[in-house]
């Protein structure tokens, strides 16, 4: 009999080994979040530090571009110059609105000097106009009324009894009364009508303004009360009569 086949136990294959599946982390959109956030917080802080240092580093620039004194000195110059341009600017302006103002202010004024009669030979006042700009009506007329009349005027007959050396040293307005301040020539190289009719004159060119009634007279920064060497009556205020 043939032997008997001897059974071989069947070895069992061993089982697959399964690689290992990656587990599923719940905390990865926070981890997420936090990397955007740091990223977008550095942005920020390395973008701050960058204007910082831009900004320090200007104003130092003038100091880091200048390698000699010869260009600060010229570039000191021109600054110089454009506030000196800008200065005569100002100043141009100034000069504009002031002429424009003397325009508005300007005025006709009246002046008082002497014609003579020839039938009665008698003197008289007679009034000529000018036309003067800005303030001081009263002082910028008795000025004029002192270079007496134009050569037409002469012509014409005009004449005046106010000296040329005539000057105002003060006006003061008390109370519609001009206080006005002359130098002696008021009361030089006159007398008798001649010094009435140049009293006359001033007291009529300064009380054509509105505000001035009358006129006070100081003679160098004195009340006088007569005036020349007839010792004309000059008291009080004077008024046109």
């Amino acid at each position: 009999m043939p032997p008997a086949k001897k059974k071989t136990a069947k070895k069992k294959a061993a089982p697959k080994k399964q690689s290992p599946q990656p587990q599923k982390n719940s905390n990865a959109p926070l981890i997420l979040i936090i990397l955007l956030l740091s990223t977008a917080l550095l942005f920020m802080v390395n973008k701050t530090m960058k204007k910082n240092t831009s900004r320090s580093s200007f104003s130092f620039k003038s100091f880091l571009q200048w390698p000699d004194k010869k260009k600060k000195i010229k570039t000191v110059k021109k600054i110089t110059k454009i506030k000196a341009d800008k200065k005569d600017y100002i100043t141009n302006d100034k000069d504009v609105d002031r002429k424009k103002n003397d325009k508005k202010t300007s005025t006709t004024i009246k002046l008082y000097f002497i014609r003579m009669n020839e039938k009665t030979e008698k003197m008289y006042l007679s009034v000529v106009r000018r036309r003067i700009k800005g303030s001081d009506f009263i002082k910028k007329s008795l000025l004029l009324l002192a270079k007496g009349p134009s050569a037409e005027e002469k012509k014409r007959g005009y004449l005046n009894a106010v000296p040329s050396t005539l000057r105002i040293r003060s006006i003061a307005i008390i109370n519609k009364t001009a206080v006005i301040d002359f130098n002696n020539a008021i009361e030089k190289q006159a007398a008798g009508t001649i010094l009435i009719k140049r009293l006359n004159q001033i007291i009529y060119t300064a009380t054509q303004f509105r505000d001035i009634n009358s006129i006070s007279i100081k003679i160098n920064g004195h009340y006088r009360s007569t005036l020349g060497s007839d010792g004309l009556s000059i008291s009080g205020p004077l008024q046109r009569k």
